[in-house]
């Protein structure tokens, strides 16, 4: 495993880069996380605030192999960056996002894929009802994505409004 990086199932050296990353090196250093199914740095950040949780309530009788042990188990909510279907020979995986209906989260989603296969296209289905919150952050993550965007589906109520928002520069 590089430096900065954590070892995923996947057999994937995965770079935790936020600026919160020597947080999460420290705090997972200890945990096996060959099970760990969840994909994008804030789910590791998320782990990793809950190890510090349980070291501030057990201290020195923390079980770090208790911790790995759980997350055999640990998967994400449905709906939520949910791995549906996988064919890695071919590039090719589905990805379950549908709760990510606010700006921020479709960002989110957007780059923790991207982040986890870089040699996959991404087809990207917005839809729903218009939420708060401008789109404009969504606008700048899709360029900053854009090589491995093969399509963009819009549908829903407010897909107009999203097509238009997203695709033109206001």
């Amino acid at each position: 495993v590089l430096p900065g990086h954590i070892k995923l199932p996947t057999g994937i050296d995965f770079p935790v880069v936020s600026p919160v990353s020597d947080f999460s090196s420290k705090s997972l250093k200890d945990i096996d996380l060959s099970f760990f199914q969840l994909i994008g740095n804030h789910n590791l950040l998320n782990l990793a605030a809950a190890v510090e949780a349980i070291k501030g309530v057990l201290g020195d009788k923390i079980c770090f192999r208790t911790i790995s042990d759980s997350l055999k188990n640990f998967q994400a909510l449905p709906n939520r960056i949910e791995i549906c279907n996988a064919n890695r020979s071919r590039n090719v995986v589905f990805i379950n996002d549908s709760k990510a209906t606010s700006p921020e989260s479709v960002c989110v989603a957007l780059r923790s894929v991207t982040e986890h296969w870089p040699q996959s296209s991404v087809i990207l289905l917005l839809g729903g009802a218009k939420k708060t919150g401008s789109w404009d952050s969504v606008t700048k993550e899709l360029k900053n994505h854009f090589e491995a965007i093969e399509h963009i589906i819009f549908f829903g109520r407010d897909r107009q409004q999203k097509n238009y928002s997203l695709l033109t520069d206001n």
